[in-house]
């Protein structure tokens, strides 16, 4: 039983709406990929650890 599941956590601005977010990265997900299962676990931009070398913004 071979299954594809994606498990994320995504920091997010204060000033963005958390339930847009979650709900267009999850239909993006199962839309263009073949996940069984995705969760995404959304934490607040202030809350992340200063100097974290995996917290970086995304390169555009």
């Amino acid at each position: 039983m071979n299954q594809t599941v994606l498990s994320a956590h995504v920091a997010i601005d204060d000033l963005v709406d958390a339930q847009t977010v979650l709900r267009d990265m999850t239909q993006t997900c199962f839309s263009n990929y073949n996940f069984h299962s995705v969760t995404i676990q959304l934490e607040q931009q202030a809350d992340q650890k200063p100097g974290c070398s995996l917290c970086e913004d995304p390169k555009m």
